[in-house]
């Protein structure tokens, strides 16, 4: 199926990075995991949601007359740049700018915080900040069905054994026969990383994606949650099978 073909690939390569990573990160390499992990997060969040956005869309083209498959590159390109996560990213960039460009005292205070100054606002978008990724997964709880679960066991089987097995095998793998190659040096924090950004289950904004982008939003929504139960088991079996290797 058509519109199920592009979730699969999403899910598959597609981590809650930004949510589960990040803190995953910090309680596996401490302090440094938690800063290597905010660094990756940079580039892997807007890669995330471009390729998102090319899974989600080429194996939905039209055919022509001859029968080939058609996909409308300016459609595609107006997707990638109208992407709401991509287009939070540029905005919380523009928002360090903008910070930097702020003088500072003499004790290097900035001479305007917007927690300082004008805490009720901070604190009202902090608060709706934390609500956002619980609120989504309680909606996409609500809306799971386990009627379309019994239609969806292979694809459901496939895609979550890819995303919280084979992916974080392939990922944290390659990254140690890199090291022993010398190609790469890895230390306990890079390998926190590494186990954050390939063993998180997929990301809960996927499902919005594949539904607003015409996809298979019940197959989506079934990877979210069965990622996300699934990896509780297999982030732990990685972690002490990389603790005693001496990777954390």
């Amino acid at each position: 199926d058509r519109r199920q073909r592009g979730v699969v690939a999403q899910c598959t390569y597609r981590s809650n990075f930004a949510i589960i990573g990040l803190p995953l990160g910090a309680a596996l390499g401490g302090a440094a995991g938690s800063a290597l992990t905010a660094i990756i997060s940079a580039v892997t969040v807007p890669l995330f949601n471009v390729l998102a956005v090319f899974a989600l869309t080429v194996f939905l083209g039209e055919e022509d007359g001859e029968g080939k498959h058609r996909i409308d590159i300016r459609a595609l390109l107006k997707k990638i740049a109208t992407n709401p996560l991509i287009i939070g990213v540029l905005a919380g960039v523009a928002a360090l700018v903008i910070r930097s460009l702020i003088p500072r005292d003499a004790n290097g205070a900035l001479a305007f915080s917007l927690s300082r100054d004008v805490p009720m606002l901070y604190q009202a978008v902090k608060w709706m900040a934390n609500m956002a990724t619980p609120l989504a997964l309680i909606s996409l709880g609500g809306q799971f069905s386990f009627r379309a679960t019994g239609r969806l066991w292979k694809q459901i089987t496939i895609g979550t054994v890819m995303r919280i097995v084979v992916a974080p095998a392939l990922g944290i793998l390659g990254a140690l026969l890199l090291t022993r190659a010398g190609v790469m040096q890895a230390d306990n924090a890079q390998y926190a990383a590494f186990i954050a950004l390939f063993g998180s289950p997929v990301a809960a904004s996927s499902a919005i994606m594949a539904t607003e982008m015409g996809n298979d939003e019940q197959l989506a929504a079934q990877y979210v949650v069965w990622t996300s139960v699934g990896s509780a088991i297999t982030i732990f079996l990685i972690a002490v099978l990389c603790r005693s290797a001496g990777l954390l």
